[in-house]
């Protein structure tokens, strides 16, 4: 049932990226327009729900921008998390009481270039199961392919774990 729910909501989910992404600059300029952080719902499931359009800026103390270069920052921010907030609180479910038994283990470092792959099952406390598969696949150099499908076993916000549709053939290590 896990998988089926899956292979039904992955293609949405993907759907929703791209619209968020063809829809960035409109909804940064709304943002910039009208001086907001977070759209209103339900614009703001097209966003992170774990941070605002600055991606954190404020926390790390980054110049403080304005204008053109705030709608292309806000932008950019949605571009590279896409739906996130459609992952998390409309395809995602809560952390409280989940339990996880991991299976096909390689330990590593995620991001370095190295192969890793981490497999797991989570067990909700109504009885609902759900899974998560991340690798990274070293391929040569510094490059590797990085794949992430099922549910995120670790909870951005900390608050509900979010669909993941990930396959990216171009990722090169930074280290």
């Amino acid at each position: 049932m896990m998988y089926l729910k899956y292979l039904c909501f992955a293609p949405i989910l993907i759907f929703l990226n791209i619209l968020a992404i063809l829809l960035s600059p409109i909804f940064s300029l709304y943002s910039v327009w009208k001086n907001v952080s977070v759209l209103p719902y339900p614009f703001n499931l097209f966003h992170t729900h774990d941070d605002d359009l600055d991606g954190g800026q404020h926390q790390l103390n980054w110049p403080k921008v304005k204008g053109s270069k705030l709608w292309l920052q806000r932008m950019l921010w949605i571009c590279r998390n896409p739906g996130y907030g459609f992952a998390a609180e409309v395809f995602g479910f809560e952390t409280g009481g989940v339990k996880y038994k991991y299976l096909n283990k390689i330990d590593g470092d995620f991001d370095t270039g190295k192969t890793v792959k981490y497999k797991v099952l989570m067990y909700t406390p109504d009885g609902k199961k759900y899974f998560s598969y991340r690798r990274d696949q070293h391929l040569f150099g510094k490059r590797y392919i990085k794949i992430w499908l099922g549910w995120n076993y670790v909870a951005y916000g900390g608050r509900r774990h979010q669909l993941k549709t990930m396959f990216n053939p171009f990722k090169k290590a930074e280290k």
